[in-house]
């Protein structure tokens, strides 16, 4: 019983380690992974990362802005954060051509911030 709440402990503290070491990454650094990741599968032109870098930019800084709303009034957190992710489907779709916009709304929960 003991050796089973000594692991549940160090299983709790590891997740939210990582979720602090998560925390650390500053929002350039966070939507500069997500930009390489969608480089990667979209394979997209310089031009077009630069573009997609500042829109994960704003994407992270917003989901990061109303992160707190998650445990206060989780309704208004959901409203706000499928309003930011309909922004930057907007946004990416003035980017991407057609081919590659159909594969980012196919992957497009693998690159969100999660909260």
């Amino acid at each position: 019983m003991r050796t089973k709440l000594q692991l549940l402990i160090i299983a709790c503290l590891t997740i939210f380690s990582l979720n602090a070491i998560a925390q650390t990454k500053s929002v350039e650094e966070a939507a500069k992974d997500l930009t390489d990741k969608m480089t990667k599968a979209l394979t997209l032109s310089q031009d077009q990362v630069s573009k997609i870098q500042t829109i994960n930019e704003d994407y992270v800084r917003s989901v990061r802005g109303i992160s707190n709303l998650h445990t206060s009034n989780k309704a208004e957190w959901e409203k706000q954060t499928k309003e930011i992710n309909q922004q930057r489907e907007v946004d990416s779709r003035k980017i991407f051509n057609e081919n590659q916009y159909n594969t980012y709304l196919k992957r497009k929960t693998e690159w969100e911030v999660k909260k």
